[in-house]
């Protein structure tokens, strides 16, 4: 059962998509705190593979990381989310 196949469908236990008369809370905002570690960088590989009309019901409203402000300098240029933030002051300037 995987998703390349041609008669491949969603397991049951996946969720849809809102309805069309849901989608009035959306786009939902996401903070992604560990922006640059393996789960952050994850989600925003699953949202950056979603086609457009999906992708646009989510905005990368914040995003936070530790040391790794170059990682977190390319998914800001990428996401464009207002706010950003890192665990020391001292990489507020470099960044």
């Amino acid at each position: 059962m995987f998703k390349n196949t041609r008669h491949w469908q969603a397991p049951s236990y996946i969720s849809k998509l809102p309805l069309q008369e849901m989608r009035a809370s959306f786009p939902r905002d996401l903070v992604l705190l560990g922006c640059t570690g393996s789960i952050g960088r994850s989600t925003l590989a699953v949202l950056e593979a979603l086609p457009p009309e999906e992708a646009a019901l989510f905005r990368v409203l914040a995003l936070a990381a530790g040391r790794n402000i170059e990682l977190l300098a390319k998914q800001a240029s990428l996401h464009r989310p207002p706010y950003l933030a890192v665990q020391d002051e001292a990489l507020i300037a470099p960044l």
